[in-house]
């Protein structure tokens, strides 16, 4: 099914039928009760009052106006210490006796340090110039060594 036909068959419909005289619309008369209501209100509350009504239809609502950096720092801190105080209120309220079970620190272990493709060698041996690798005697006893142990 290709998208247009999709969209067709699968589109919201609003079928505006035409009403018979005895009918009553239910909506219309809603959205009259509305307007009737707003009609009473003074004039700040009728514009407040209709852009509820519009944000009800599917407007978006106006963004929140921007705040001074220092009072929402301010009124972090304010929550913040708020919060601390009722957490301790309720650390009180729920201790009955004065005495708190401590817990062990576990100890941090240190990791596992990975193994290298040669086996007891996580460093490089010898000197590494112009693209030579120059071995000393000791770094070959060493590799012969490791090898022997194996």
């Amino acid at each position: 099914m290709s998208r247009q036909n999709f969209r067709k068959n699968n589109k919201f419909q609003t079928s505006k039928r035409k009403l018979e005289p005895n009918e009553f619309d239910l909506e219309k008369a809603r959205h009259e009760v509305f307007n009737l209501g707003i009609k009473g209100f003074s004039d700040k509350d009728k514009r407040a009052a209709k852009r509820e009504l519009a944000i009800r239809l599917g407007a978006t609502p106006k963004k929140p106006r921007g705040k001074n950096i220092q009072q929402h720092l301010q009124e972090v801190r304010e929550r913040k210490q708020r919060e601390r105080e009722e957490r301790e209120q309720q650390q009180q309220q729920n201790h009955t006796s004065g005495t708190t079970l401590k817990r062990k620190k576990q100890k941090p272990q240190p990791k596992k340090k990975g193994l290298n493709e040669v086996r007891g060698m996580d460093y490089q041996l010898g000197r590494f110039r112009d693209g030579v690798q120059y071995l000393s005697r000791q770094d070959i006893e060493k590799i012969t060594k490791n090898k022997r142990l194996r």
